[in-house]
């Protein structure tokens, strides 16, 4: 099927020619993917076509409930599941998913501080707006999806921020120690059950690693970044 993907200026290189490589249209426009939406929208209305928002999809939500529905069947005693929070599927789903199988994980989602509009309105359980100033462009969210969010405040049990310098940290971390390449806002689960260590101790936990559009410069930024916690 023809698809037409809209990406925000500063997406990573590698993720847009991943996306034309795959045979879709990109666009890129607009500060943010908040803006790119809006340009996305614009586009469906007047081609006529299909507008898909992630954080709006209930298929998209329950496509990311088979992350929990695996989780839960190879380790059905896990205690924590932390997990990115962009536009709040992920975490939601894998929420979702996890309760479906029977779980009783707990799912804590973690976003950036630099764009932190889906922990805060977690918090408050009301839509909060937040300007974006992340590098983790798979974080990146300013205006707070109605269906993921309600879904993540229904599901999920806790929600946290951690800095962009924590989750360069965390990539390295994960580079260096687990063999494993991941893109800084990929490596915000990470940075979440390091931080949370000490309620960690003698618990089984769960990092979900959800993308790798990670360039060379920022392999390199995060290689030159302090060891997490140092």
């Amino acid at each position: 099927m023809k698809a037409d993907i809209f990406l925000p200026h500063g997406s990573p290189q590698i993720k847009r020619d991943a996306i034309e490589k795959l045979g879709a249209t990109l666009h890129v426009g607009g500060a943010d993917l908040d803006a790119a939406k809006d340009l996305a929208r614009a586009f469906a209305d007047a081609n006529k076509a299909a507008f898909i928002d992630d954080g709006e999809s209930p298929q998209v939500i329950a496509g990311a409930g088979t992350v929990g529905l695996e989780i839960a069947r190879q380790l059905p005693d896990a205690d924590f599941v932390f997990t990115p929070v962009g536009a709040g599927c992920l975490a939601a789903g894998t929420a979702m998913g996890l309760k479906a199988a029977g779980s009783h994980a707990a799912v804590i989602g973690v976003q950036s501080a630099q764009t932190p509009c889906m922990i805060l309105s977690f918090h408050a359980k009301r839509a909060i707006s937040h300007d974006v100033t992340t590098i983790c462009d798979c974080l990146n969210q300013r205006i707070p999806p109605e269906l993921s969010l309600a879904a993540m405040i229904a599901h999920c049990a806790d929600a946290m921020t951690v800095e962009d310098s924590e989750c360069l940290s965390a990539m390295k971390m994960a580079m260096t120690l687990g063999h494993m390449l991941i893109e800084p806002g990929t490596a915000a689960s990470l940075a979440g059950a390091w931080k949370r260590r000490a309620q960690l101790q003698g618990k089984k936990v769960v990092l979900v690693f959800s993308g790798a559009n990670v360039d060379a410069e920022m392999i390199s930024r995060a290689m030159a970044s302090p060891d997490l916690g140092a």
